[in-house]
């Protein structure tokens, strides 16, 4: 009981901490690029979110749970192909939708409220990538029970976000 304890407060104590930073970061870009700039950057990001869920929605909690259970099982061959088939059924899936959404990004202008947002959604795409494969090593720490460094790898994801975004 006392390492759940420990548990939920370093994972409550990072993601407050991401959730901080990403809060400042708004007021940051809010300041830097105006109301309507946020505007153009959230429509962006929620077709991007929706894409990402295209692309692994599933895959965090099935690799996990997968793992686990081949680990019960004594099979750490079969944890390494889940895991492995994981990374290859994300990566197949977010590598031509990148690249479709990247080259022919005006043609999927009705998707925006606006066409400012294809330029913003350009610069966002490729991260689905990254994002995708993340996806898969989330599972990872989970089936691993690795609650300390999936909590420090998503504080760096939003410090590095933020970092790009700023630069």
């Amino acid at each position: 009981m006392r390492k759940f304890f420990k548990t939920v407060a370093i994972v409550t104590v990072f993601s407050t901490s991401e959730k901080f930073l990403g809060f400042l970061y708004r007021i940051f870009l809010s300041r830097t690029v105006g109301a309507e700039g946020i505007g153009l950057y959230q429509v962006a990001l929620s077709v991007f979110a929706l894409l990402f869920t295209i692309c692994c929605s599933g895959t965090p909690i099935t690799v996990s749970r997968l793992m686990t259970k081949y680990k019960a099982e004594n099979r750490p061959d079969r944890v390494a192909k889940v895991i492995t088939a994981g990374i290859l059924v994300t990566l197949a899936f977010a590598i031509p939708i990148t690249l479709i959404f990247y080259i022919f990004a005006p043609q999927f202008g009705f998707l925006f409220a606006d066409q400012r947002c294809i330029p913003v959604f350009r610069v966002v795409i490729p991260g689905l990538i990254f994002t995708s494969v993340y996806a898969v090593l989330r599972g990872v720490f989970w089936g691993n029970k690795d609650f300390l460094p999936y909590s420090i790898i998503e504080l760096l994801e939003e410090v590095c976000m933020i970092i790009v975004g700023i630069i």
